[in-house]
């Protein structure tokens, strides 16, 4: 199967009978406590959380997408019916490969729909849950990919990491010690630059 966006995803999924939903759940406590104890039960389903207090409908938070073999083989393009070993091994060979896919332009589209530019940009608009309860604060993109370019080279690094909410302009992220995007940014500090 093959999908041409999150949307799209979420619909293939749904007609799997993959995806569960929920309304009514809050980003202070139950957001992140539903999706730990699924993280913790097998064969869980994926859950697009909505209806989210204090936010707007349509303002949704889907969690546990790839959690099961079903839905990681068909965001990988997969067949569903794909048993453990060989997803792992075609798993391993499309992160192994260097699949460089380059930029391309358009005018409009899907990518467009949410732009919000200077005094407009309001991150606490989105529903970012606190996942723990011991958590700082709130986290966006707690499931993404960051993208961070070499200073120096035309060398990409892909990394998931910690993107806190600070305030409506502002968000942080944490990158571990040691890793390639950390390494990226100091240079950049350094450098002073953005």
């Amino acid at each position: 199967m093959r999908y041409e966006d999150l949307r799209d995803w979420i619909a293939q999924a749904r007609t799997l009978g993959e995806v569960r939903d929920v309304r009514g759940a809050s980003w202070q406590e139950d957001i992140g406590r539903v999706t730990e104890m699924l993280h913790h039960t097998d064969d869980s389903p994926a859950v697009l959380f909505d209806d989210i207090p204090g936010y707007p409908a349509g303002y949704r938070i889907l969690v546990n997408a790839n959690a099961t073999r079903r839905r990681l083989a068909l965001t990988l393009g997969l067949p569903i019916d794909i048993e453990r070993r060989p997803l792992m091994d075609e798993f391993l060979r499309l992160t192994e490969s260097d699949r460089r896919v380059p930029p391309r332009f358009v005018k409009d589209g899907p990518v467009f729909e949410n732009v919000l530019r200077g005094e407009d940009i309001d991150v606490l608009k989105f529903p970012a849950p606190q996942w723990h309860p011991l958590d700082g604060g709130r986290y966006l993109g707690t499931g993404v990919c960051d993208v961070l370019k070499d200073p120096d080279s035309d060398w990409i690094n892909v990394g998931t990491y910690r993107v806190q909410v600070q305030d409506r302009g502002h968000v942080s992220v944490y990158i571990s010690p040691g890793k390639h995007g950390r390494q990226f940014r100091d240079e950049y500090f350094k450098r002073k630059q953005p």
